[in-house]
């Protein structure tokens, strides 16, 4: 709690009797409820302030800094599964092309006798 306190004096941890997990709320607001990755118990610790250092939108000037952010952040996203998607076709196009060489093809409007 000392951290907590810390990093803002507004920030306020609870427990929460019914999921069993660490409730954050700043100014009675909810923030987060603390869990792993998989949703499994997190303990009120380091690994708490970590995250809502990483989830803190007060950090970027305004809000309109921060949405660009996320936006960079899925554009970054976007290009990376488009590499994938490009590698995984030129690699089914290899794989495929010793069955392909020498094959016919034609148009739907080429008449097949």
């Amino acid at each position: 709690m000392r951290k907590l306190h810390e990093l803002d004096k507004l920030l306020d941890a609870k427990w929460d009797p019914i999921i069993e997990r660490w409730k954050i709320y700043r100014e009675g607001k909810y923030i987060m409820t603390l869990q792993d990755t998989d949703g499994s118990y997190l303990p009120l610790d380091n690994r708490a302030i970590q995250r809502l250092i990483v989830a803190d939108s007060h950090r970027y000037g305004s809000q309109r800094q921060f949405i660009n952010s996320l936006r960079l952040e899925d554009d970054d996203l976007m290009r990376k599964k488009r590499k994938e998607q490009d590698e995984f076709i030129s690699a089914c196009h290899r794989d495929m092309a010793p069955f392909l060489r020498g094959r016919k093809s034609f148009t739907a409007s080429e008449k097949v006798e």
